[in-house]
């Protein structure tokens, strides 16, 4: 995004990166791993990040209003 919108922009400012991004990538990673063992820790875990990502995010709501 930076190199689309420039490191200053109002854009990459408020959709930098956040505690979603940083908790999904990990759950993904545990999700692969957990699918060898048994499918249903996969699919938990997708539900897991389906749910997490529902949450509005505060910064662009503020930035909206």
């Amino acid at each position: 995004m930076k190199k689309l919108h420039g490191p200053d922009s109002e854009f990459v400012n408020t959709f930098g990166t956040t505690l979603k991004d940083t908790i999904s990538c990990l759950v993904y990673l545990i999700a692969i791993g957990g699918s060898f063992i048994s499918p249903w820790i996969g699919i938990a875990c997708y539900i897991f990040i389906a749910i997490i990502w529902f949450i509005p995010e505060r910064r662009v709501e503020k930035k909206i209003a």
